[in-house]
């Protein structure tokens, strides 16, 4: 844990000027000094007791905040310790061409115009939010590279991954799994459920855990789509012509030459 330049450049000073008082003092004079060390050591006390503590509580935060910002190190980590950090697998339901992200199909808010669960105002929704259990894991829903992980005020802790053709958008996640610009496959857990604003450290703006998944057709925030087609809508069924053709036995021939 480290302490800012400003308060350790305190700290350190108030300690010399009591050691410099005491110093080549007597015990008399020591004594007659005692109310003006007090003086300059109870403000060092003071640091130690609350700016401290307050250090140690925000760390978790800071030290997510630096991860995602440099994450280097934890990419020479993996490429070094590949094998250590493989994600862990769940299976999830698979309706259309790719799976749900997490273990539910129920769904509290589509994609589209809504009124706006906290503000009461209308506004557009721009994914979908999954009822699904309080830390419960969240998958990546195919094979792809994790393109960003950070904060929002609004989003909670999130994640952005960018697969064959489109983006899959992760948030109020209480937790991330696969690192920066990792390499993920389908059904790997890439992230816990969260953002329950009782619970959760960092939910974002919400009024209960859910997972917010979305969508996008670039990277950018505006390139969302609806999750329909991709997650959720049934594959067509066959045509009638095909399953005759696919019950047919092929011709033999029989012709004798």
């Amino acid at each position: 844990m480290a302490i800012d330049p400003i308060t350790a450049k305190k700290v350190a000073g108030g300690i010399i000027k009591a050691v410099n008082l005491l110093n080549g003092t007597s015990q008399k004079e020591n004594e007659s000094k005692l109310p003006m060390i007090l003086s300059i050591g109870l403000p060092v006390l003071l640091v130690f007791i609350f700016i401290l503590p307050l250090m140690v509580l925000s760390s978790p935060i800071s030290s997510f905040i630096m991860f995602v910002q440099n994450p280097s190190a934890f990419i020479d980590f993996r490429s070094a310790y590949k094998k250590i950090v493989e994600l862990p697998v769940v299976q999830t339901e698979k309706i259309s061409k790719y799976p749900l992200p997490c273990q539910t199909s129920k769904i509290n808010s589509g994609y589209g115009e809504r009124t706006h669960p906290i503000s009461g105002k209308a506004s557009f929704h721009t994914g979908y939010d999954f009822d699904t259990e309080w830390h419960s894991p969240v998958v990546a829903i195919a094979e792809g590279e994790v393109e960003k992980i950070g904060i929002d005020k609004d989003y909670g802790i999130y994640m952005l991954i960018k697969h064959n053709g489109f983006y899959a958008f992760y948030a109020h996640l209480s937790e991330t799994k696969a690192l920066p610009h990792q390499e993920v496959k389908t059904y790997d857990i890439i992230g816990y459920e969260g953002g329950d604003p009782d619970k959760d450290d960092i939910a974002g703006l919400s009024t209960g855990h859910h997972l917010h998944f979305e969508i996008r057709l670039n990277a950018d925030a505006g390139s969302h789509t609806d999750p329909y087609p991709y997650i959720l809508e049934p594959p067509p069924p066959e045509k009638e012509k095909d399953k005759d053709d696919a019950g047919k036995q092929p011709e033999q021939n029989t012709e004798v030459k």
